[in-house]
């Protein structure tokens, strides 16, 4: 391999960008076939190349764009007619789409066409083009003389278009097109920031980059959004704040209950409301869980058998299956439980029980019968006898006294 094509090969490793020499009728038409959507990319059919590399001079690189927006650089080196493209520059919302085939004429395609298509290309800014081709000419051709840019205007696909500029086409008024490369920049950053507020607990900041987190891609949204898009970017959110608790320190047990919780929420959504409320919740309990772990001393095994109990209490609790669940023995978590907490884990699920059912007594009319089911407590004669060892009362006289 030559110099040329090895210096070739490394640009298109480094940019991702395709890079063609065309040194025959033969070449364009083989470009053409592989880049051209419809024949009213007239830029890019074989004859407009041909006629591009017969009359390119080498002094002038020519940066050419289509009716889609499709952008390729054409230039000589070494003597070689060099096609570096095709690529974009400019993010297009189905709406934009829309407008170009409306007003070009192109009645064969949908606007989905258009922005699959455009998505398969790189999106460069010009200044990056520029710099790509102002080094490959140094490294590679440095006694060739200082290359001027232009950028021809575009040709007439029809006599409706000749009036019509491309870079009229415009979102809702916006006059400064954000590019996608510096979308991606300021969404790292926020990302960076939220998580670093995950894992430090930080709820307010928290909310606050994911609320711009989800700002750096409104843009995008103007293209369109579905339940089904709404639930892939809240799976994703899910999984970096999940990884972020855990890497802080986070037991597993809490958040995977925690990422539990908003996957059935996400999943029984019916709006994309819900599916964002859910997000910002599952936000708020990492948070909180984080907190209270950075601040408190016992251990994972101790933290993630009282989330346990905290939050399955309304179901039947056995040892085995919590010792399973942690992929402990139970003898280990009753020395551990109670070491740390002066209490064993079934005493404390008792009290537990028995707490949240007096919070039902004191809110609600609800029969003590019912309230018994409700935490967890299938005999009602052994919840009245847990309920009086805690208070003092059977739980109608303390509702009687408390009743808010």
């Amino acid at each position: 391999m030559n110099t040329l094509q090895s210096g070739l090969e490394l640009i298109r490793g480094l940019y991702h960008v395709e890079i063609t020499e065309i040194s025959s009728r033969q070449d364009a038409k083989n470009f053409s076939s592989r880049h051209l959507l419809h024949p009213l990319q007239i830029q890019m059919t074989p004859e407009a190349l041909w006629m591009i590399h017969e009359n390119q001079d080498t002094n002038s690189v020519y940066l050419i764009h289509d009716v889609l927006l499709m952008y390729f650089a054409a230039f000589r080196l070494q003597g070689h007619f060099i096609i570096l493209g095709p690529y974009t520059t400019l993010l297009l919302s189905l709406r934009d789409s829309q407008q170009i085939l409306e007003r070009s004429g192109m009645k064969e395609i949908s606007p989905g066409d258009v922005m699959l298509y455009r998505e398969s290309y790189p999106s460069l800014r010009e200044a990056e083009i520029k710099n790509i081709v102002r080094t490959m000419i140094r490294v590679l051709d440095p006694d060739s003389p200082v290359r001027v840019f232009h950028q021809p205007a575009e040709p007439a696909a029809n006599a409706a278009q000749e009036e019509w500029d491309a870079s009229t086409i415009l979102i809702s008024g916006d006059s400064d097109r954000p590019h996608y490369s510096s979308l991606l920049e300021k969404r790292y950053a926020h990302e960076q920031q939220f998580l670093d507020a995950i894992r430090k607990g930080n709820t307010r900041s928290a909310l606050l980059n994911l609320d711009n987190m989800q700002q750096d891609v409104t843009y995008l949204k103007k293209i369109g959004t579905t339940m089904e898009n709404e639930r892939i970017g809240a799976a994703i959110t899910r999984t970096t704040v999940r990884v972020a608790a855990l890497e802080a320190g986070l037991p597993p047990i809490i958040a995977d209950r925690l990422s539990s919780e908003n996957t059935r929420r996400t999943q029984s959504a019916r709006t994309v409301t819900q599916i964002l409320d859910a997000k910002e919740d599952m936000v708020r309990n990492f948070c909180q869980a984080m907190r209270m772990n950075l601040l408190n001393s016992h251990s994972a095994l101790a933290q993630s058998v009282l989330y346990y109990l905290e939050h399955e209490y309304y179901h039947p609790i056995r040892l085995r299956d919590i010792a399973e669940n942690l992929d402990t023995s139970g003898k280990k978590i009753i020395r551990v439980f109670s070491e740390e907490f002066g209490v064993t884990p079934v005493a404390y699920l008792n009290r537990y029980r028995v707490k949240k059912a007096a919070e039902l007594l004191r809110t609600t009319h609800l029969p003590v019968g019912e309230i018994c089911g409700m935490v967890g407590v299938e005999d009602a004669n052994y919840f009245i006898k847990l309920f009086r060892r805690e208070y003092g009362k059977t739980p109608t006289q303390y509702r009687k006294q408390n009743k808010v």
